[in-house]
């Protein structure tokens, strides 16, 4: 059986013996330095492709997980004993730092080349260690730098980049952020990489920028970002003063809102909903709203109208009476007190009774009036309403 060669072996033995032994390394020229750099550089390339070669003859799933976890381990395994060797004094001296940075930065992108390229069999939600976390920090904070230099048009894009350099601030100085995973780290290098190659260009007549679009699709549902959207929709809603105008606007966002996909795997914080499904949530509940208080609205109108109406109908509906307003009442009384009009009070025979009537002088009659004054009639009154009811009287004996 043929034994395979150790493929780490060069940087393991520069790394391990030669950096920290071989004192003629501190004494060495700036062309020498710039050769040793181009040499890490180059054994890296011949890693990446010594780990394709043996992914693919590799014929077991089981095997190229077993190798491609192994790979990773080491890699981390080296960069963190570069800085446990940064502590000795050697590591102080200028040709040192700038060769042990090289490997570092090496090793990083051998790093970023497995989790990229064989995720799958790796173990992403497992926690950093923190030397690589602290190396890849430095290179994330280094990077966000860069990005807070980027030249924006668009006022909301220049905001959001604001807001996406506070968010990575606020987790890497939070103690109660979520731990640093692989896949965790491997979507904010992701994410920064992105905004770095991004070509900041406006879409007219969205409401979302090409950037939203990218950072919805990335699913970046960091809490400050879900804020900035709501308080941009909400802005845009208080400047429309018809509430239909309103309306109009949330489906518009919805729609455009609706046609941008978002990643469920991924995200910026997994402490938080998805970017697309809060925002969507929140249309859903102001539109809601809206609706509701337009129909509340158009209720009270038609409640009002009812009210305008039924005054109406009444009116047209009233029975014109030839007699007083003290005879109509006294014959009132009279039926109350006779039993032939049941009640629960002589006020509700009146109050039932007379809104439905009206005489030659009076359109509307106040029943109230008209009980009050049942007590205190004259006595012609009276003799009318008797010779008005014996012509009643005389009508119904004719039937």
């Amino acid at each position: 059986m043929m034994i395979r060669k150790y493929p780490l072996e060069w940087l393991d033995a520069l790394i391990l013996r030669n950096l920290v032994q071989n004192r003629n390394i501190i004494n060495i020229t700036e062309q020498e330095l710039a050769m040793i750099c181009d040499a890490i550089q180059k054994e890296a390339l011949n890693i990446e492709i010594q780990i394709k070669d043996e992914v693919f003859a590799t014929t077991k799933k089981s095997e190229v997980r077993l190798l491609i976890r192994k790979y990773h381990s080491y890699f981390i395994f080296l960069i963190d004993k570069i800085a446990e060797n940064r502590k000795n004094d050697r590591y102080k001296t200028k040709s040192i730092l700038q060769i042990s940075q090289t490997i570092v930065d090496t090793l990083s992108n051998l790093l970023s080349f497995i989790e990229t390229r064989f995720d799958e069999y790796l173990s992403l939600d497992q926690r950093v260690p923190l030397t690589y976390l602290q190396v890849s920090r430095r290179e994330l904070m280094l990077r966000l730098r860069n990005i807070k230099k980027i030249e924006c048009d668009i006022t909301e894009d220049c905001k959001t980049l604001d807001l996406i350099i506070d968010s990575f601030n606020q987790h890497f100085q939070s103690r109660n952020a979520p731990k640093s995973t692989y896949r965790l780290l491997r979507y904010q290098k992701n994410l920064l990489h992105l905004i770095e190659k991004f070509n900041f260009e406006r879409k007219d007549g969205n409401f979302f920028s090409l950037l939203d679009e990218k950072l919805i699709n990335l699913n970046f549902n960091s809490a400050d970002y879900y804020s900035y959207i709501i308080t941009r929709i909400a802005a845009h809603l208080t400047a429309k003063n018809q509430k239909s105008g309103k309306l109009a606007f949330l489906l518009i966002v919805f729609k455009e809102l609706n046609q941008i996909e978002s990643s469920e795997k991924i995200c910026f914080d997994p402490g938080q909903s998805n970017i697309k499904v809060s925002v969507t949530n929140w249309i859903k509940y102001e539109t809601q709203y809206i609706e509701k208080s337009i129909e509340l609205n158009i209720g009270q109108k038609e409640m009002t109208v009812s009210k305008e109406e039924l005054q109406h109908d009444l009116l047209k509906e009233k029975v014109e009476c030839i007699l007083s307003t003290d005879q109509i009442g006294l014959i009132l009384r009279a039926g109350d007190e006779s039993r032939i009009l049941k009640a629960k009070s002589m006020n509700q025979v009146f109050k039932s009774i007379v809104p439905y009537l009206s005489t030659s002088q009076k359109r509307d009659l106040s029943y109230k009036s008209m009980r009050s004054k049942s007590y205190t009639a004259e006595e012609r009154d009276k003799e009318i309403a008797i010779k008005t009811l014996e012509r009643i009287i005389k009508h119904i004996q004719q039937y």
